[in-house]
């Protein structure tokens, strides 16, 4: 089966305008994710879809594809559906293009557990960790249920409400953190791309169009845990990061 890796690429950011360029180690941080796409085994081509000629340029010049799409597109699954079109095949996966901490096995795993499962889309999770992370809205939420279907997403504590953060307690309930990675089968991207929904609005989280369109969503859980960049803070804190990784000391 063919996969197809498509990363959705904004320049305009109200909190951190250019961020698929910014300089992280040397190098713009979308050539760090375009990176950890091409070490996966399973995926085929590697493609970014953007809406800004600068980011074109940076990554043609990476000697990687990259395709323009309109800039009043609803998502990053939008784009990465309005891309799709253009290259064939029977999965495409979403990739943040501000996560450079993706480690390549985990969408390998996912890719294994959709061609394995009838799930529509399948994404990651992992553990919550503190109690700033069940609280934070930054961190996404998802609850599931005994096969690992997600039942619902949310950037508040659902699940947990009464709960006050304990290990003991928490890696026993299925709760977890959502990291925003989609795996979908061609048919279930066109589908989510025709579709609205006033839950997806109501908390400005995309997955939330999928499970209210019927989209049934498999959740793979994964070890580590990834930090996307959202502000210029986080460049600091993921660079640190980086560093750490390519010493070894993580």
């Amino acid at each position: 089966m063919k996969v197809v890796a498509i990363i959705p690429a904004r320049y305009e950011s109200s909190r951190f305008p250019g961020k698929p360029l910014a300089s992280l180690c040397g190098r713009p941080m979308i050539q760090w994710v375009v990176e950890r796409a091409r070490q996966s085994k399973k995926i085929d081509q590697v493609v970014v879809a953007t809406d800004d000629q600068r980011i074109v340029t940076a990554v043609e010049q990476l000697g990687e594809k990259a395709v323009m799409t309109p800039s009043d597109l609803a998502s990053g699954t939008d784009r990465v559906a309005y891309v799709s079109k253009s290259f064939d095949a029977d999965f495409y996966i979403n990739l943040q293009g501000d996560e450079p901490l993706l480690n390549p096995a985990s969408i390998d795993r996912a890719v294994d557990f959709l061609q394995k499962n009838s799930f529509d889309v399948v994404t990651l999770m992992t553990k919550l960790r503190t109690q700033q992370d069940l609280e934070s809205k930054d961190v996404v939420k998802v609850v599931y249920d005994q096969n690992h279907k997600a039942i619902y997403f949310s950037r508040y504590p659902i699940g947990v409400s009464r709960v006050e953060y304990d290990s003991a307690i928490m890696n026993h309930l299925p709760v977890r953190q959502h990291l925003g990675v989609y795996l979908f089968k061609k048919d279930a991207l066109k589908n989510f791309s025709e579709k609205t929904s006033v839950l997806e609005k109501g908390e400005s989280l995309e997955q939330l169009r999928a499970l209210y369109c019927g989209l049934t969503i498999g959740m793979v859980e994964v070890p580590e845990k990834t930090r996307g960049v959202d502000t210029p803070e986080d460049l600091i804190r993921v660079e640190k990061m980086l560093k750490e990784e390519q010493h070894g000391n993580v």
